[in-house]
This record gives C-alpha cells, structure tokens and sequence, in this order.
C-alpha cells in the first residue's frame, strides 16, 4: 500500500467552514504545481474549451476574409485570449481556502441546507479520486497538537474529520491518523458531558465519555 503523507495543523483555524476549507487547501496544496494546473483544468474544462474555440474561430474568419488588416488583429486577440485563459485559471480556479469559502456562501443549491461542510466535502471527494490510483494508493492526513485547542475547537475538530470519513469514496482513499493527548480529550468530554448532563452520576458520565471516544477512533496506541 503507498501513501502519500499530508500533515495538517488545524488548530490554527477557528471556525468550522475554515477548518474544512483549509483541510481542502492543505492537500491541495500538497502536490505539486503539474498535478494542480491538471486538476484546475479538468475541473473547468467547460472554460478551457471556450478559450481555445474563440482564437480558433478568429483564425479560421481570417482565413477566409484574408485581409492583412484582419491578419493582425487575428493574432493580437489569439495571444491576449491564451494570456488571459492562463492567467484565469492560475488566478480564479486556484482553489484556496478564502475561494471555496466564497464560492460555497454564494451558491443558490442546498448549501444552506447542507452547509458549507457538505459543499466543500464533495471538493474533497473530487480531489482524493483524481490524486489516487488504484486500491493500493491512498492518502494519510496527519493531523497534530489538536490538544492545543480549546475543548469545544479540539472536539469540533476530531468529529469533523470523522464526519468527513463517514463518507464511502473518501473512506476509501483517505486514512486520519490524530496525535493528541488522550488525557487532555477525556477531560474534554467529561467537561461537555457534566454541562450537558448536570444531574448525571460521575460513573455516567465516565460511561458516555468512553461511548464517544470509541465512536471517534478506530483504534489507538
């Protein structure tokens, strides 16, 4: 089995919407500048075809016309039209973290249903089927120092990343591996669980306590 490592500090993001985003834009990010200019272009190929039929059309109208005066401008709109379809797909399709964010807040379909965490999880899903290959490739997302968040950051965080995993096609090309604290988390939870549950007997609230963390990790050493 290969795995492409990818290590991410979400404890620098605050908010949930940023926290999925910038997840997105870390991996992103991860490889190299060949993968991300494929990957911009088979997400917007539909633009890419438009860019390339307007200077074909001007070439093919000069042609026929065959008039010096067309012959020129023929190549000066060609060249500023390839410039300008670089510099878009470079500028507008990069997918950065403040764009999936915009981009996901404007759209009139179920995102405000759904939230922008399901939106930007189908990007994610988009990404992790054109970055792996075959069974025996998948990608490790190597999450650090969430301990170093505040409770509420900290268990928001590790039930967003298995909520991601909740989805078939990312389960099957991504692996989360959490290096955290198992004291720090335990407390965290015993923290959430005696505000919810005030009346509840510690013995209780040890018992929901463990329920949840069995629920957030497959295994742990």
């Amino acid at each position: 089995m290969k795995y492409d490592i990818v290590v991410f500090n979400a404890w620098k993001y605050q908010d949930a919407p940023a926290l999925w985003a910038y997840l997105f834009e870390t991996m992103y990010g991860a490889r190299n500048w060949l993968f991300r200019c494929w990957y911009s272009c088979k997400r917007n190929w539909g633009v890419i075809v438009l860019s390339a039929l307007i200077p074909a059309i001007l070439i093919t109208a000069s042609v026929m016309i065959d008039l010096d005066v067309v012959n020129r401008w023929k190549w000066a709109v060609s060249i500023i039209s390839i410039i300008a379809f670089v510099i878009s797909l470079f500028l507008q399709h990069f997918e950065s973290a403040a764009s999936l964010i915009r981009k996901h807040s404007r759209r009139t379909s179920f995102s405000k249903e759904l939230g922008i965490q399901a939106e930007i999880s189908k990007e994610l899903m988009i990404l992790l089927k054109s970055w792996t290959k075959g069974d025996k490739h998948r990608v490790m997302l190597y999450v650090d120092d969430i301990d170093r968040c505040s409770d509420e950051k900290m268990l928001d965080t590790i039930e967003a990343l298995r909520t991601m995993l909740e989805e078939e096609e990312i389960c099957k090309r991504l692996v989360v591996v959490c290096s955290t604290d198992m004291l720090v988390l335990d407390n965290a939870l015993k923290r959430r669980y005696e505000r919810v549950y005030p009346d509840y007997a510690p013995q209780d609230i040890r018992r929901l306590c463990n329920d949840h963390i069995d629920k957030l990790f497959v295994s742990s050493i």
